[in-house]
């Protein structure tokens, strides 16, 4: 141990020492490779991308395979472009990653090949049939743990842990159970379609990609661009104008990308360098990018991987979904212009001069049609089309728009370009899906979610209001290291069916709980959003997460309105009515989070402004009466002191 501590910057005395081992499982810094391993990415990504445009148009060959494409090749592209640890090379993938590979693609190949004969076993199955089960096991655990760091796979590996005669039956009460075998636990996740190869693989063929591949098409044929340079041209000039082109680009982009990250690299690679030319610091710039851009995944008419995964969950059509989606996700956008306008004034930022400036008329008349792939992927979703072949139509429409001009026009190198983008960004979303696909089939396989359901609510005490406090918890604890898609998805297992019992509509319970899951994009340690955009201008990514929870923690109060509001009751004067309130409420909650309003807010005009807002997220007249009187009085109060003040001098 001495030895270790006199050389314990010396990377060979920490492996001898064993250290290296735990360094190494939290390294997931992406590879920047070249040359024949980037073409031999690219041309993977591009055929994987064809394939699944084939099938959108012209249907399924076999589920199996549809199934099966994703997951391979998001373990091959994971393995080319993230090390095993960090003295790995970082400018190409070793003989170990293309033995990882190959092994990959003879797994799913042989359960491509053979899916049919283990329908028709009846329970009889090879040695051969477990070897590739354990193999194929390990290499999504190993994805997961390269892509998105050990909170995932370690989860997983507890989940099979629990599901196994050696501890299951150690429990008490309502989560023992008689346990597996691990022969029985391996073939039940990888020969059906509850394991490995489950709800999330399918969803994530089935609806993600095309949509990756159409954020793809729009980055390519510069409609991304345009729909960043008419909000900067429109508001740039105003109070703190940066931030607020940041909240108004980043629900543009949103309305078509339905990624958060990818949101706020789009918009923070042009508005935090703006913003901190007009006086914002390099975390408050990019947590208040990252914020506007948490609103992509629940903001339609794409939305995210999570509202595809709630349409298998629940049922409910896609549609339904973006119809009750629309109002919540306005308020959280008007909740962060109000604080971004507030935060302004308390700073004292002014905006961008004129000059300096684009006029938006120009804006506009130069690239209105760039807009046109947003109308045309929301004309086709009302036609009745699937999610599918209407991402596929309005993919097809970046690439007509761009022809009109030179600079977008979609080139032969652009269009192969775009398509392997959106099939190399399946990395982001694909890494976790063979490890929560085991976390979601020892679930199924122990019945755990049938009891956790009985445990939450005797816990709470049959209380909703409880048991919503616990599952915000939930969100948190289990956010600080678990994606925003995987978080949903075992959230989606234990938590809905609770509220579901407890009186909650299964839209509003799912709702909620991807709003909930938000949080995961901007809370540290695990805040891809955060720390994507803190990237963009060297901020210190723990400083920038902790600004963007602050901006964003609207993803925790909005959703409050689909259990104690009917605002999700679309088109009924109820609704009318609760979407007023809830303008009210997020200006309040506003002026809660950014302690300002007139003028800076003392601790009790701040307390009253968050209380105000709680009692305007329910349905509750007398609350509703009290809410608006209160926050009113702290306005008229501000008004009477800041005039005073000027009297008097």
């Amino acid at each position: 141990m001495n030895d270790v501590a006199e050389n314990k910057d010396n990377p060979s005395a920490l492996k001898r020492a064993g250290f290296w081992i735990i360094e190494n499982l939290l390294t997931t810094k992406r590879r920047k490779i070249g040359g024949h391993y980037l073409n031999f990415a690219k041309i993977l990504a591009f055929l994987t991308s064809a394939f699944y445009v084939y099938t959108g148009i012209w249907g399924l060959i076999s589920p199996e395979l549809h199934r099966g494409i994703v997951l391979c090749v998001t373990m091959i592209l994971v393995f080319a472009f993230y090390p095993a640890h960090k003295y790995s090379p970082q400018d190409r993938f070793t003989a170990w990653d293309m033995l990882l590979m190959l092994l990959a693609v003879a797994c799913v190949s042989y359960f491509v090949m053979n899916f049919p004969h283990f329908v028709m076993r009846f329970g009889r199955f090879t040695t051969v049939d477990h070897m590739f089960a354990w193999i194929l096991i390990g290499l999504v655990l190993e994805t997961a743990r390269r892509g998105v760091g050990v909170a995932v796979p370690l989860l997983a590996i507890l989940m099979l842990l629990y599901a196994t005669t050696w501890v299951g039956p150690q429990f008490s009460g309502l989560i023992a159970h008689r346990g597996f075998s691990l022969s029985r636990i391996a073939i039940f996740l990888f020969t059906t379609f509850d394991g490995l190869f489950g709800i999330v693989a399918n969803t994530i063929a089935t609806f993600v990609v095309p949509f990756v591949i159409l954020v793809a098409f729009m980055v390519a044929t510069g409609v991304g661009k345009f729909f960043v340079d008419l909000p900067y041209a429109a508001f740039g000039g105003m109070i703190g104008g940066t931030a607020i082109v940041a909240v108004v680009a980043g629900m543009l982009l949103g309305l078509l990308s339905g990624s958060p990250t990818a949101n706020a690299l789009a918009v923070g690679a042009f508005v935090i360098p703006l913003m901190m030319k007009t006086g914002y610091s390099r975390e408050t710039s990019a947590g208040i990018a990252a914020a506007a851009s948490t609103g992509a995944m629940f903001t339609p008419p794409v939305m995210g991987s999570a509202v595809f995964f709630m349409v298998e969950f629940t049922g409910i059509s896609y549609m339904e979904i973006l119809k009750f989606s629309a109002v919540p996700s306005m308020l959280f956008y008007l909740g962060m212009l109000a604080q971004a306008r507030l935060n302004a004034r308390k700073m004292g930022i002014m905006g961008v001069p004129d000059e300096e400036r684009p006029d938006w008329r120009e804006v506009l008349k130069k690239g209105w049609y760039l807009s046109t792939p947003l109308f045309v992927l929301v004309i086709v979703l009302l036609m009745g089309y699937t999610p599918t072949r209407s991402a596929l139509v309005a993919s097809f429409s970046c690439v007509v728009v761009s022809m009109f001009r030179a600079e977008t026009r979609m080139t032969p190198k652009k269009f192969f370009n775009a398509m392997s983008q959106g099939g190399m960004d399946l990395m982001v979303i694909g890494s976790v899906a063979g490890a929560v696909g085991i976390i979601i089939g020892m679930i199924a396989l122990t019945g755990l979610g049938t009891k956790f359901t009985v445990i939450l609510i005797q816990f709470s005490g049959g209380q909703l209001h409880f048991t919503i406090l616990l599952t915000a918890l939930a969100c948190i604890v289990i956010g600080l290291g678990v994606p925003i898609g995987a978080l949903y998805i075992i959230l989606a297992t234990l938590m809905a069916p609770a509220m579901i019992q407890l009186g909650v509509t299964p839209a509003a319970a799912h709702l909620l709980l991807i709003w909930f899951s938000q949080l995961s994009g901007i809370t540290p340690p695990v805040a891809l959003t955060a720390f994507s955009a803190a990237a963009i201008c060297g901020g210190d990514p723990m400083k920038t997460g902790i600004q963007a929870l602050r901006y964003g923690l609207l993803v925790m109060f909005v959703p409050l309105m689909f259990v104690y509001t009917r605002i999700l009751e679309f088109g009924t004067l109820g609704m009318l009515i609760d979407t007023m309130t809830g303008v009210i409420a997020v200006l309040f909650l506003s002026g809660f989070l950014q302690g300002y309003w007139s003028r800076k807010n003392h601790v009790i005009e701040s307390l009253i402004f968050g209380v105000c807002a709680f009692g305007l997220f329910t349905a509750i007249p007398v609350f509703n009466v009290v809410g608006i009187a209160g926050g009113l009085s702290v306005w008229a109060w501000q008004r009477y002191t800041i005039k005073r003040k000027l009297m008097a001098a």
